[in-house]
């Protein structure tokens, strides 16, 4: 079977029509760095002669004020250091109280923070507002404080895993 050379130079075509529609390649942009910003024109400056006037005298500006550590200031010391602010880290807090109204609950805290001489927080978790003493960091100091809410007459106190402030 014999080819037409017709179809041959179609497909020939249909190459280079392709190829000279396709992205061209674009020529790389020169990017011209702005010109140097010319150097602020010299303060003026005014210098007296040898018989200038006292109106001349008191329009030379004042020299610039001094820096403190010239004047003998680098030697004071630094300001006290800030006290450290709290942070927050998962710990653990003792539960002694869950009530179902916030007023019922904040009672209940402040008993808790007189008997327990603790950092005492109020969080709702629906439906009820829990009570829980503490910023325990170890499961250890937990156990303790719970120990000591039970001899405090607390019925049932048990620790939970919460995030805790510490120093």
């Amino acid at each position: 079977m014999k080819r037409r050379p017709s179809c041959c130079l179609i497909l020939l075509l249909l190459a280079m029509v392709g190829l000279a529609c396709g992205p061209k390649p674009t020529p790389p942009v020169d990017v011209a760095e702005p010109p140097p910003t010319p150097p602020p024109p010299p303060a003026e400056t005014v210098t007296p002669g040898p018989g200038a006037s006292q109106e001349e005298l008191e329009s030379i500006p004042a020299p610039p004020p001094v820096r403190p550590e010239a004047e003998g200031w680098a030697d004071t010391p630094p300001p006290p250091a800030p006290e450290p602010t709290a942070r927050t880290t998962f710990g653990y807090r003792v539960q002694v109280y869950a009530s179902a109204t916030r007023e019922g609950a904040e009672r209940a805290a402040a008993a808790a923070r007189a008997a327990l001489q603790e950092e005492v927080a109020v969080e709702y978790e629906a439906p009820f507002y829990k009570v829980r003493v503490g910023n325990c960091v170890t499961r250890h100091e937990a156990e303790r404080l719970k120990e000591r809410a039970v001899q405090e007459g607390y019925e049932g106190p048990f620790i939970t895993e919460t995030k805790v402030k510490v120093q």
